[in-house]
């Protein structure tokens, strides 16, 4: 069965408001631009979502990171 980006969004923030309880999903831009998620808050980021799909994520497509979007179209992409 296909993943649907509905699932992984929904994925997302649930890993991130389990792992990182001081951000609300309404922020989790904002927390990325005000520099309130750091270089290993995003290497545990990816390394749930490696773990939840069994992917590989190369760092110069996490750099590529600008929105949460952008998090959840890299995700579907690789499950294609």
């Amino acid at each position: 069965m296909k993943t649907t980006k509905q699932e992984i969004q929904n994925f997302l923030i649930s890993f991130i408001e389990k792992t990182f309880l001081y951000i609300n999903t309404e922020g989790i831009e904002s927390a990325v631009l005000k520099g309130r998620i750091d270089s290993l808050d995003v290497i545990e980021l990816v390394m749930g979502i490696e773990d939840e799909y069994n992917i590989k994520i190369p760092n110069d497509e996490v750099q590529g990171w600008k929105k949460f979007q952008d998090i959840v179209d890299s995700v579907y992409k690789k499950l294609k």
